[in-house]
């Protein structure tokens, strides 16, 4: 059995639980060094068999919500029937003479502005505030599979009320559980195996594994810009360690 020096190494922290009469230490609580000392309660022998149960609670702090305004359209409402019949009486499906010895380029700008207008007018953006989700790593097409199958089953069942199609959403939600534990645990053993040779590597994936790692910030729209220039401000910023370079970039932004 490790002793404490040795687990406090790893930022870690070692809890005795004594419950023997001679006072030796038979068990042990390792946690977190930075969350608070664990509730420990052991049960008497006498409840469940010849041994004690040892019961533990430990305050994990949970991650602060974090919201993003995102840009939208409001699809919702999406009439495609007047949108085909706005496409119809549009410029470009008028002919205008001409239209064959047009550029590529005003040709392409009609276009865009043309679909542009029709779903401004039949789809308008909008900007809603959606909580943010950060990426789970070993989430694959399999468990988006078995999220869409288990959706299907709680619509039906909601929808019939009855108790076999209850039977089946419990029984589809317990192997969506296991196949989410099947692949996060698959995940992140290769994830640690692979860095064996690494060390650096190694105590990066164990620190996500463990939840250390710091929170990224979250990049809202406004923050990069609304324009393609806007986006590559960073990139044309002059350094006064570097030659000055007269850098000429032409954006067409697209309506």
């Amino acid at each position: 059995m490790a002793n404490a020096p040795t687990v406090r190494k790893y930022y870690l922290e070692y809890h005795r639980v004594q419950y023997s009469n001679d006072g030796h230490t038979l068990d042990v609580v390792i946690s977190r060094a930075d969350l608070p000392r664990p509730t420990i309660d052991i049960r008497p022998c006498d409840e469940y068999s010849d041994h004690s149960l040892v019961l533990f609670q430990l305050r994990l702090p949970r991650p602060p919500l974090r919201f993003v305004d995102v840009s939208t359209r409001a699809w919702k409402n999406f009439d495609s029937d007047k949108f085909r019949q706005g496409l119809l009486k549009s410029h470009p499906c008028q002919l205008p003479d001409g239209i064959h010895t047009m550029p590529a380029d005003v040709l392409q700008d009609i276009y865009d502005s043309t679909l542009s207008t029709l779903l401004n007018k039949h789809a308008p953006r909008r900007v809603v505030r959606r909580r943010h989700q950060p990426t789970t790593l070993w989430f694959d097409s399999d468990c988006a599979a078995a999220k869409r199958r288990t959706r299907m089953f709680e619509r039906r069942y909601r929808r019939t009320r009855s108790n076999a199609d209850r039977r089946s959403w419990i029984d589809q939600t317990l192997r969506k559980q296991q196949l989410y534990a099947s692949k996060q645990n698959q995940y992140w053993e290769d994830k640690i195996s692979s860095s064996r040779s690494n060390p650096s590597r190694l105590w990066t994936n164990l620190s996500v594994v463990l939840r250390r790692e710091r929170a990224r910030p979250v990049t809202t729209r406004s923050q990069l810009g609304s324009t393609p220039r806007a986006l590559l401000g960073p990139f044309l910023r002059f350094s006064p360690s570097q030659p000055e370079i007269t850098i000429t970039i032409t954006i067409k932004e697209l309506v």
